[in-house]
């Protein structure tokens, strides 16, 4: 009988134990599959943040690029580069005029850009400041290849990966807002009706950085997240991503160059011959006034004179009306012409002459009529700040291209950090 008492007991504590074990493998499963849950929810909200936040640099580049510049104007003409107001009342529409900093921090205007409205993970609309030097109104200019973004970004370690006061200064930021938490300065983020244009709101603050607020072309812009303090716990959640300078040139200096071919194409159409180049060194053609001694030179390359052309090219001397010479882009771009194309006494290239060669041509075809050059912004050795140092083509442009006088130029597809000359060419 003890016997059988004592084997009972004993079974019982068995089953106990494994009813025990049982438990606590459903907890510890449960708790598993609720933290992968838990990951994988959180992975994709990340993901839909980052799509919008891509989807957003892609608009705004997109404005940029694609800007109708055909419209009669004044002192201010719209030109490529330009980039809209922020939304500042969240109606999706970019504000008229954004002067101040305060203005220049606000909604992203999808509805300006043409785009859908654009949420984050946590369903929050996208966040957008714009440099001085590239909003679209009040204009600074000039705006061209010279032209900094004036925005200050520092990383969640401290460094600096944009200099607003140094020639790396951001063009433009687009903000997810991450999750509301309580602020470094104590406000806590309450994301109702009553404060959806507040900035402190959405964006945070730390590294003594506010994202909520930044001044132009100084150390006060913004900072990256995420950031934690030294217990752990999240003090900065605000996503940020960049548009620079190379990210903005890189998209419209196609467009530039392709407007001054069209007008090349318009002058070679009724006169049947390319004018000659005015000279490189010619100080005359350089800046954003009216360049009326900018005369054809004697060489069959060098930048493009402003004399020649009819009143409503873009190439005309006039910087009234005139985006082109308004911001200064006759210094950039460079023009070589087969000597063939350049008598009207031999219309249609059947003049004396040889051939202009573009290695790296994407037809394939080297041999070319007229070629064009736009040089992107400086490189590590290059400088323009002076008028000695514009009449230097080793300062605009490399390689090939920068060798003077021998017909002979390169297009390298994709650009590099060595090399970042755009090049278009007839045929």
């Amino acid at each position: 009988m003890k016997n059988n008492t004592y084997l009972n007991r004993h079974q019982q504590k068995g089953l106990t134990l494994i009813v025990l074990v049982l438990i606590l493998i459903i907890v510890g499963t449960a708790t598993y599959i609720g933290q992968l849950s838990a990951n994988n929810i959180q992975a994709m909200r990340d993901e839909r943040t980052a799509k919008a936040l891509i989807e957003a640099k892609k608009a705004l580049l997109g404005y940029a690029v694609t800007l109708d510049i055909s419209d009669s104007c004044a002192s201010t003409c719209a030109r490529p580069g330009d980039l809209p107001c922020p939304d500042t009342d969240n109606n999706g529409e970019a504000q008229t005029s954004c002067n101040d900093a305060t203005d220049r921090l606000g909604r992203l205007p999808w509805k300006t850009l043409g785009i859908g409205e654009l949420r984050d993970g946590n369903g929050d609309r996208l966040w957008y400041a714009v440099s001085t030097n590239f909003k679209n109104n009040p204009k600074v200019l000039p705006l061209n290849n010279d032209t900094f973004g004036t925005i200050n970004i520092t990383d969640f370690g401290g460094f600096v990966s944009a200099n607003a006061t140094g020639a790396t200064g951001a063009v433009a930021v687009i903000f997810s807002p991450g999750t509301p938490l309580t602020r470094q300065d104590g406000t806590q983020q309450l994301r109702s009706d009553t404060n959806t244009n507040i900035a402190s709101h959405y964006l945070d603050n730390a590294l003594g950085e506010d994202n909520a607020g930044f001044v132009d072309s100084t150390a006060n812009g913004f900072v990256k997240g995420v950031i934690r303090n030294t217990t752990g716990e999240i003090i900065l959640n605000d996503q940020l991503l960049v548009i620079s300078q190379k990210d903005i040139f890189n998209a419209i200096d196609t467009r530039v160059l392709k407007e001054v071919k069209k007008a090349l194409t318009t002058f070679y159409v009724a006169n049947h011959y390319y004018p000659m180049p005015a000279n490189f060194a010619d100080t005359n053609c350089l800046g954003t006034i009216t360049a009326s001694a900018c005369t054809p030179g004697l060489l069959n390359e060098g930048r493009i004179p402003a004399t020649v052309w009819g009143t409503t090219s873009i190439l005309r001397a006039e910087s009234n009306n005139n985006w082109f010479q308004q911001n200064g882009w006759r210094e950039h771009v460079y023009y070589a012409v087969s000597t063939a194309c350049t008598l009207q006494l031999f219309p249609n290239c059947t003049g004396i002459g040889t051939a202009l060669t573009l290695n790296g041509a994407v037809n394939g075809a080297t041999s070319k009529n007229m070629i064009l050059l736009m040089a992107g912004p400086t490189l590590t050795g290059q400088s323009r700040s002076t008028n000695l140092q514009k009449i230097v083509q080793s300062n605009y442009y490399e390689l090939e291209n920068a060798t003077l006088l021998d017909g002979t130029y390169q297009r390298t597809i994709p650009l590099t950090a060595n090399f970042n000359d755009s090049v278009e060419s007839i045929p």
